[in-house]
Order: structure tokens, then C-alpha cells, then sequence
């Protein structure tokens, strides 16, 4: 999975430059189930834009409900720990209950300073969450 998630931005951004799209957010990956050893995990690249566009082949328009978000932020040698992601993501699936109920499936947030090098906040996991 090391060069899944850079082959769909670097896709995503190509179509988005082509098509004069500006970004309104970060882009954010949806888990919608995990990698196994027998199974591939199955991944959702979404980039929020402000206007209706066409999408490309083999990419599709999603909306998002407006929702509320119970997140961890990381740092990038956080965010650089395998182990510590998926631990995340445990954490927060076991913890989406009262007063919150899930609102959609967990989420990787990659912030404009991931990959930079840079302090501070690069990645947030969340789980989308509506208020009960």
C-alpha cells in the first residue's frame, strides 16, 4: 500500500489541474475496510471542490454530509508509525459511541504541511460523527 495512496493524489491532481479545479480543503482518505492478508483494503481519495465537476474515468462525485469530527492529530514522524495508525483507528472505531454515533467511515486528513518535514499538526484521523 506504500504507493497506492501517492498513485491516486498524483491522479486526483492531474485531473484537477486539467479540469482548473482548485482545492476548498485537504484531501482526505476514506478506510472503508482494511487490508487484510487475503483481501486489499478498500480506499476512497476525496478532494473537496466548490463547483460541480465531471469526473474522470474511474473516479466518481461523492457528497459529504455535513457531519462533526472526533480526530487525533499526528505529527509526521507520528504519522510515519505504521503501528501507531492503525492504533488510531482502533481507538477511535471503539470510541465513536454516546453522545456521538458514526457518521461515515474513518478517515486519514493529509494537511498542506504533510510530507514537508515540517512541526506541528500534518495528519489528523477521524471519524466522522453526528451529535445523538
Amino acid at each position: 500500500m506504500t504507493t497506492v495512496i501517492p498513485e491516486l493524489t498524483a491522479r486526483v491532481f492531474a485531473h484537477l489541474t486539467e479540469q482548473d479545479l482548485p482545492l476548498i480543503g485537504p484531501i482526505h482518505l476514506e478506510i472503508r475496510s482494511r487490508a487484510s492478508e487475503t483481501y486489499p483494503a478498500e480506499l476512497l481519495l476525496c478532494a473537496p471542490i466548490a463547483t460541480p465537476a465531471r469526473p474522470a474515468p474511474s473516479m466518481a462525485v461523492v457528497l459529504d454530509p455535513t457531519h462533526q469530527e472526533t480526530f487525533v492529530s499526528l505529527t509526521q514522524e507520528q504519522a510515519g508509525d505504521q503501528r501507531l495508525i492503525v492504533a488510531v483507528h482502533d481507538f477511535l472505531s471503539a470510541t465513536h459511541d454516546s453522545p456521538f454515533k458514526r457518521a461515515g467511515h474513518n478517515r486519514e486528513i493529509y494537511l498542506p504541511s504533510f510530507g514537508t518535514g515540517g512541526p506541528g499538526t500534518v495528519m489528523e484521523i477521524a471519524v466522522p460523527t453526528a451529535t445523538s
